[in-house]
C-alpha cells in the first residue's frame, strides 16, 4: 500500500462562510479514525473568536490530538499568536487570508510584522514552522 501524507485542514473557513457548524467531536473521531493517513491535521478554528480557537485546541488536545493551532492574523491580536509561540508549538497555521477578504498590499504589512516580531528570531530566523491557509500568491509564498 502506498503511504499517504495528507494535511487535513478543519474546514471551518467553508463552513463559515456558508452559516454552518462543525462538529468537534464528529472532526476529533474523523481523526482518529482516519490517523494514519493524516501528517497533520488543522485545529477547528472559529473565525473572529481567538478564545472560542483556543478552547477547541485544548480540546482537542485532551482528546489525545495535538493540532495544529491556528491564527487569524489579520482578525485577532497578536498576544494569541505570542501565546501559541510561548507554548512552545513547533507550527502554526496562518489564517484570515482566504478568498480573496485582503488584497496582496494590505496583507504584506500584516505579514511583515507577522514574521518580524513574532515568527522569526532577531536575526530573521523562524522559530516555527507556518502554514498560511489561503495563502497561494508565489510572490508572498517565496518572501515568508
Amino acid at each position: 500500500m502506498k503511504k499517504i501524507n495528507l494535511f487535513l485542514d478543519s474546514g471551518a473557513y467553508s463552513a463559515w462562510s456558508k452559516g454552518v457548524t462543525i462538529d468537534i467531536d464528529e472532526y476529533i473521531s474523523f481523526i482518529k479514525k482516519n490517523i494514519k493517513y493524516i501528517t497533520v491535521y488543522a485545529n477547528l478554528d472559529v473565525i473572529g473568536d481567538p478564545e472560542a480557537t483556543y478552547r477547541n485546541q485544548k480540546y482537542m488536545e485532551s482528546k489525545g490530538l495535538r493540532p495544529l493551532p491556528v491564527f487569524h492574523s489579520t482578525l485577532e491580536p497578536y498576544s494569541w499568536l505570542k501565546k501559541y509561540i510561548d507554548e512552545e508549538y513547533e507550527y502554526i497555521g496562518l489564517g484570515g487570508m482566504a478568498g480573496g477578504s485582503i488584497s496582496k498590499k494590505d496583507i504584506v504589512p500584516i505579514l511583515d510584522e507577522v514574521f518580524e516580531k513574532y515568527i522569526c528570531d532577531k536575526d530573521g530566523m523562524p522559530k516555527v514552522k507556518v502554514h498560511g491557509f489561503g495563502m497561494t500568491s508565489l510572490e508572498l509564498l517565496l518572501k515568508y
